[in-house]
């Protein structure tokens, strides 16, 4: 039985840590890809300005050059992804994200109260093998938003109920 709650409690970590992975890595690129945009139209915006400044009229750029900035961009955007660091960069990204408390705080409800001891004694473990090599103690391995059925009112259940059977 203990060997079945520690599989559903490391099964629960696993599902959560990749559930985390996945949304900060969806972020993380489409923060890059905002970045990416940005310039776009910042470049766009500068070429306009430039052009008002020397035309002496208020007339923007024709919309005939648009492909010839635009294109540039893109084969940019996709040559720093082939050749530049651009994956790297996206993983750092993710990273912070995902310390980021704020994206990950809804709490994930754990199928029952009886594993509660045995994730606490999962922590416990983890805080002394950590000791024991020197390291400082470990957040909860689920982070610190896991409330336990018996902890939650019945709307709060409700509401954490349909978040964790989305896992």
């Amino acid at each position: 039985r203990d060997v079945l709650q520690m599989q559903q409690l490391l099964a629960i970590q696993a599902k959560v840590r990749e559930r985390q992975a996945q949304l900060s890595g969806r972020m993380a690129t489409l923060r890059e890809r905002v970045w990416w945009m940005l310039a776009f139209y910042g470049t766009m915006g500068t070429a306009s300005f430039v052009r008002m400044a020397r035309l002496r009229r208020l007339e923007p750029l024709p919309l005939n050059v648009v492909p010839f900035v635009l294109v540039p961009y893109i084969v940019l955007y996709q040559a720093d992804y082939a050749y530049g660091n651009k994956s790297e960069r996206i993983h750092r990204m993710a990273e912070e994200i995902r310390r980021e408390q704020h994206w990950f705080n809804e709490p994930i409800v754990l199928p029952s109260p009886s594993l509660r001891a045995k994730y606490l004694q999962m922590h416990a473990d983890l805080n002394a093998e950590r000791a024991a090599h020197g390291l400082e103690r470990a957040t909860p391995p689920l982070g610190a938003v896991i409330p336990f059925q018996s902890d939650l009112s019945s709307t709060s259940l409700s509401l954490s109920l349909s978040l964790s059977l989305s896992l």
